[in-house]
């Protein structure tokens, strides 16, 4: 007769000589005592003696401890990612900032000089620079009451233009540089990305806001042709566009 294996772990399973049937007759007596063992632990941790016991746990130093260096563990960092990244942590903060304490807790840390040297670094930073020009255009937009088609990421616009100026064919220095409306808001009011093109300040303001036909050198075309195609296309649509504008209006005068 063969013999009979534990479905689980492929153990001979033992014969029965007394008692009741067990309910998984094709499992070894491991097998069953541990899958008890688990029900009878499931059925523990429901109950109210389980969640006293775990407060009083958590409120060790032993487990602070402990809690502390997984943290700070590599393993513990790549689960607090993904927490923060997910919807249930992304909901318990959006509720743990609308509370008091929160509120308080970052007043007090705006007032540190800890805060300062973060603001001071974070606006001397890319992304604090593109955020203040956003803020910028934004509020020169409003005024103007100029349309905002696309937000303009100044990095993006001085690596397309390759760091020349678009007036005076002479490379700008990374960190002063000016994005030169080519139709100017008093002209046009719109804010989009192929209105721009890189400049040097003291030529942005020599040209000021005067407009008379298409704003790009020819070098500074051939340039746009071979790295900003859709922006020369859209650019070109809209100069042709005011300038059939001005000739109907000179005809009709």
């Amino acid at each position: 007769m063969a013999e009979t294996r534990c479905t689980q772990c492929q153990a001979p399973v033992e014969s029965y000589r007394s008692g009741p049937r067990p309910q998984h007759p094709e499992w070894c007596l491991s097998c069953r005592r541990r899958t008890a063992r688990r029900a009878k632990h499931l059925r523990y941790r429901e109950t109210e003696a389980y969640r006293t016991m775990q407060a009083r746990r958590r409120q060790t130093q032993t487990y602070r401890a402990t809690q502390a260096r997984y943290r700070q563990s590599g393993k513990g960092r790549q689960c607090q990612a993904r927490y923060a990244q997910s919807e249930k942590g992304g909901m318990k903060r959006a509720r743990a900032r609308q509370t008091e304490p929160y509120r308080a807790r970052q007043a007090r840390y705006k007032e540190t000089p800890k805060h300062r040297r973060a603001q001071a670094r974070y606006w001397q930073s890319d992304l604090g620079r593109v955020a203040s020009h956003r803020g910028t255009a934004k509020r020169r937009a409003r005024r103007c009451a100029a349309t905002i088609v696309q937000h303009v990421d100044r990095m993006a616009i001085l690596t397309l233009d390759g760091k020349l100026c678009h007036l005076c064919e002479i490379p700008v220095d990374p960190q002063a540089f000016h994005l030169d409306h080519l139709i100017p808001l008093a002209v046009m009011p719109i804010e989009a990305v192929w209105n721009y093109a890189v400049s040097h300040p003291t030529c942005n303001r020599r040209k000021c806001a005067r407009f008379a036909g298409m704003p790009l050198t020819q070098a500074a075309r051939a340039r746009w042709r071979a790295r900003r195609p859709e922006d020369l296309a859209q650019l070109e649509a809209h100069v042709a566009r005011l300038i059939t504008a001005h000739s109907d209006e000179g005809v009709a005068a």
